[in-house]
């Protein structure tokens, strides 16, 4: 699309060109300007860049105009591939010769090229029939493929609702997910075995359950093994305490009365700890002679086997081990059954283990009583100590896989997750037959590709033919119906003469004396047919219309933007250029429903801006002139441009407002006529009528001995003289138009 006109040198009136600081074009554009104010101009720079040739009035012209992909076409290098059509007056003078009723062919039809004619059609009808076959194998393929995306949607399903309540229930399962998951899978008859039974998917689903990982186990809460050697050596300190044979002076009722040894051993402590001189039993005074001989009896000797002998029960009494307690609920399930019945069988074990210790630690309390008796061991049998060790083995090796499940439980998870993924995935596939589907996809695919590639060998055929050929036949039709419909009426219609080209005929008659609206007509229609030849692509397009509705009346203004609506509507981008604003609000309007892809313009002596307020909301030309008149009271200075401007706005709203006003005397000197009469002073009658003649469009000037010669500052006073003017004629619908135009404070003095 063009996006902005960045510079224009010596192409008339828009030399120089200004943007003021306009928006950058949109899809669709709509530009306001009265006569002389560079419409015509503009829409011929843009002829420049459809004909790739300067314009044949300004061949020295500069310009340059940017695109929106980037792309920058200047006047003196027109390499572009844009497909810009205008349509103006240079458009219907290359066309169509309205004077002799003659019109260029739309494409043309030598006798020579009958047979190519034929060949062409003969083509069309070929390439017609290839697009049915082809349309044909595309429904063949719709239907496969939807029935194969209706088989992934429905396992995609099926896994989703299998796996909720798991880790993987938050796992997006849809259509996508299945084809992938089916790309990884065999495509023989292995397919069948990826398939599990109920019981398969209830334990592989286990795995994937939330919370159903344990954790792992710690093997300090099993006892540690029993080494033989230390056995072996405790077995020997037991033997050798309890054959040990002290020496001492014996009292022979301690030594055969031990637990009265063991008292006097204790009590003689006591009093030696006490340093006590008396009996603490009896009071008497301890004799000096029986200390002597209780120590006798209760040596170092003795004393040191009695501590030798308690350390050693106390080594024992640390190797008695408590049963295991049952923790089976900790590991998985499978686990359960060996890990109870390994536990049963190591307390057992450990209860004869306990056992023998304890007949040590019994023999070295009887030791300990009687010292001086000698004692021998009960060898024990380390047999228990050893089975003892092997069923603790055992049960370390069921918490030990028990760990290692636990470890690599993320990785048993993952794998059962993908068994169940192509269980369904596998067992749909089967089930629908979804590689013999793939298959015959397949084979569409290649004879659709196959008769596209056909199908582009005709088309290169048509072209080549169409490239040879000078006519069409086609467009006629087309255009007679299109003109009639505009017209409202069919007298006049192009009639195709034999030796090429078309005549305008009205009935039997050539047409002559066409009206303005008539030719104006005519070349619209023709050129909405002519860009559309050979099934030009309008959506390519960039269309320029320049003042498409010239000396139309009211009612073909209507069927001219109706005609512009329904040609224009998907073109690529779309530039409508007038100077009648009842036209102007009719595509405004339209354009206005694209909200965001129509910008609107005003062009006032070579510069483009954007439009103001008052052609963008105003509802008819009356209120914008209106408005126009009201704003020129605010300028300060006044030139040349400004006052001719102003005068045909003035024009044009005298002439307005007396149509409606004073039907009887309209125009604006029949305005002036009776404000007179409403007391007009004969000053401003004057001033009125002959800036007016001097300044507006008319090609003489009027004047007589009473005139006044205004000058340019009077141009401020002559507005204020009309809009008392109007006040004065009718005061409430002046009011009233204050209000339209947002003037309500504005108090204009008479």
């Amino acid at each position: 699309m063009i996006s902005k006109i960045t510079k224009v040198n010596g192409f008339g009136v828009l030399d120089n060109f200004e943007s003021k600081d306009a928006k950058p074009f949109n899809r669709y554009n709509l530009v306001y300007g009265w006569n002389g104010s560079g419409k015509t101009t503009l829409a011929r720079l843009f002829r420049c860049l459809e004909m790739k040739s300067n314009h044949i009035e300004f061949s020295d012209c500069d310009f340059s105009i940017d695109f929106l992909d980037k792309t920058k076409v200047e006047s003196k290098n027109y390499e572009h591939s844009f497909d810009i059509r205008v349509f103006n007056q240079d458009f219907a003078n290359d066309n169509i010769n309205l004077f002799d009723s003659q019109t260029k062919p739309i494409v043309f039809i030598s006798k020579e090229k009958v047979e190519e004619k034929k060949e062409l059609d003969r083509q069309k009808v070929l390439i017609k029939e290839k697009k049915a076959d082809i349309i044909k194998m595309e429904e063949e393929r719709d239907d496969l493929e939807k029935k194969i995306d209706e088989l992934h949607k429905s396992s995609g399903k099926s896994i989703k609702d299998f796996l909720l309540g798991t880790t993987y229930a938050n796992v997006t399962y849809n259509k996508n997910t299945s084809v992938s998951i089916w790309k990884t899978l065999p495509k023989d008859d292995q397919l069948e075995g990826l398939e599990l039974s109920e019981a398969e998917l209830s334990v592989e689903k286990s795995y994937t359950l939330v919370n159903s990982k344990k954790e792992n186990i710690s093997l300090s809460i099993l006892p540690i093994d029993i080494d033989f050697e230390k056995i072996s050596e405790v077995e020997r300190e037991v033997a050798e305490l309890i054959a040990v044979n002290i020496t001492s002076k014996v009292i022979d009722r301690l030594k055969e009365n031990p637990e009265i040894s063991e008292w006097v051993s204790r009590g003689l402590i006591l009093h030696q700890t006490t340093q006590s001189k008396n009996c603490e039993f009896c009071g008497n005074a301890l004799q000096s002679e029986r200390l002597d001989a209780l120590q006798g009896h209760y040596n170092k000797e003795y004393a040191a086997l009695q501590d030798r002998i308690s350390n050693q029960i106390s080594k024992l009494e640390k190797g008695i081990r408590s049963e295991l307690a049952i923790v089976s609920h900790l590991l998985y399930d499978s686990l359960k059954l060996d890990y109870n019945n390994a536990l049963e069988t190591l307390n057992d074990k450990l209860k004869l283990v306990n056992a023998r210790i304890n007949e040590w630690i019994e023999q070295l309390k009887d030791k300990r009583d009687n010292p001086f008796v000698c004692f021998e061991i009960n060898l024990i049998d380390a047999t228990i100590f050893r089975e003892f060790n092997e069923e603790l083995n055992k049960l370390k090796k069921i918490i030990i896989e028990h760990n290692e499940i636990s470890s690599s439980y993320a990785e048993l998870a993952e794998k059962a997750k993908k068994k169940i993924e192509s269980h369904f995935v596998s067992q749909l596939s089967v089930e629908h037959d979804l590689p013999g589907n793939e298959k015959s996809l397949n084979e569409i695919h290649g004879k659709i590709k196959k008769e596209n590639e056909e199908l582009g060998k005709i088309n290169d055929v048509i072209k080549t033919i169409e490239d040879e050929l000078k006519s069409d036949t086609l467009a006629i039709g087309e255009i007679n119906t299109k003109l009639h419909k505009f017209l409202g009426r069919n007298d006049i219609a192009l009639i195709r003469q034999d030796e090429g080209g078309y005549q305008l005929k009205r009935g039997k008659n050539i047409a002559r004396n066409l009206s303005e609206g008539e030719k104006t007509a005519i070349s619209l229609i023709y050129f909405f047919s002519k860009i559309q030849e050979n099934d030009a692509n309008i959506s390519r397009q960039i269309i320029v219309l320049d003042d498409p509705i010239s000396s139309f009346d009211s009612n073909h203004l209507f069927n001219a933007a109706s005609l512009i609506k329904n040609q224009c509507l998907h073109a690529s981008q779309l530039f409508v250029l007038t100077h009648n604003f009842w036209f102007f609000k009719q595509i405004r309007d339209w354009m206005s429903k694209t909200k965001d892809s129509a910008n609107f313009y005003v062009v006032r002596k070579g510069v483009l801006s954007n439009a103001g307020s008052s052609l963008t909301k105003f509802h008819s030309e009356y209120q914008y002139v209106f408005n126009c008149v009201l704003s020129y009271q605010d300028l300060e200075e006044f030139d040349d441009s400004i006052c001719f401007t102003m005068a045909n706005s003035i024009r044009r709203l005298l002439e307005a407002f007396t149509s409606f006003k004073t039907p009887h005397s309209s125009g604006f000197i029949g305005a002036l006529e009776i404000a007179e009469k409403k007391g007009l002073t004969a000053q401003q009658r004057d001033r009125i009528y002959y800036f007016l003649n001097k300044y507006s469009h008319l090609d003489r000037i009027e004047s007589f001995d009473t005139t006044i010669e205004p000058l340019l500052e009077e141009g401020k006073n002559v507005v204020e003289d009309v809009l008392s003017l109007i006040k004065k004629l009718d005061e409430d619908h002046y009011a009233s138009m204050l209000k339209v135009c947002n003037y309500e404070d504005k108090l204009i003095m008479n």
